[in-house]
């Protein structure tokens, strides 16, 4: 973690490793694979309708809502483009944003994501997929060890599919390099002796390897243990490494803190029937304005 001025901010601990899952019983159930373009998701989501399971459970009305549809915009959205928009709030000024909100209105339209999903949380989403009521969930790794067992048996990890005429070329996966660091206050900073060996024991590969194998959640720290004891959190490793998908950015650090919260109530609207992608602009936008 590092300032604008080159100064370094805090030692990077945790990342966000963001991909989706697939529940590949339930698909085979339905008849199809894991999709990777847009049309596909759409022909996969009436496949699991057909059968009374619901597609895409996400939390529309909390922040795993709003992360998806932050990344669906990524797949028309360069990176810098991006971080232009989520920064500023132009999404109306952006050709590339507004391709993405109306990408996301089309799948909203097609039934991709679960009935009444502006109405869902992050634990709605989780108990929906733990249970079987929806095949397709939108993850970050610390929740995939949440997934029992039993269900983690019948689970693929991927990227969320590409739409036609996308920037990206590949499925995408959110990812960050920051989430938790260690800190050093101005107090700290003078008595370094006394605050080296802490951070040097917290980086030692004895405590990483044990943050990695018990707590489900990536590290920065460059090592060669894998989550073995949550294998999705491991699925999510390997799939980020294989080059089979693209990384999107996690808006967070770009957001303005005081629009957070009111920008994820826009894009609970955004999640509700009927809203055009005209109304959702202006639901983004807003937020931004009146923060």
């Amino acid at each position: 973690m590092v300032r604008r001025s080159g100064r370094l901010r805090a030692f990077p601990y945790s990342r966000t490793n963001w991909p989706v899952a697939y529940n590949t019983g339930l698909l085979a159930e339905a008849g199809v694979d894991i999709p990777t373009t847009a049309d596909e998701l759409i022909a996969t989501a009436d496949a699991l309708r057909a059968i009374g399971a619901g597609p895409v459970a996400i939390g529309g009305s909390d922040w795993t809502g709003q992360k998806l549809f932050m990344q669906i915009l990524q797949a028309y959205l360069t990176p810098e483009e991006a971080a232009d928009v989520f920064a500023s709030g132009r999404f109306g000024d952006s050709a590339g944003a507004m391709a993405g909100i109306q990408h996301f209105v089309d799948l909203r339209d097609a039934g991709v994501f679960v009935d009444n999903a502006q109405g869902f949380t992050s634990d709605s989403m989780l108990t929906q997929y733990s249970t079987r009521s929806s095949a397709v969930m939108s993850s970050m790794s610390s929740a995939l060890a949440l997934v029992s067992p039993e269900r983690a048996a019948e689970t693929t990890i991927g990227g969320w599919p590409v739409p036609p005429g996308a920037v990206l070329t590949q499925p995408s996966v959110i990812q960050s390099f920051n989430g938790l660091g260690i800190w050093i206050s101005d107090n700290g900073a003078e008595k370094l002796d006394l605050v080296r060996p802490f951070v040097e024991w917290m980086f030692s590969e004895e405590v990483v390897a044990e943050f990695i194998l018990e707590s489900g959640r990536d590290l920065n720290a460059v090592t060669e243990t894998r989550s073995e004891n949550h294998p999705l959190v491991a699925q999510a490793q390997d799939l980020m490494a294989s080059g089979t998908v693209d990384p999107v950015i996690l808006p967070d650090l770009l957001i303005p803190d005081v629009v957070f919260e009111p920008l994820t109530q826009a894009t609970a609207g955004a999640f509700g029937p009927g809203a055009s992608a005209d109304r959702i602009v202006d639901l983004l936008q807003n937020a931004y304005r009146n923060a």
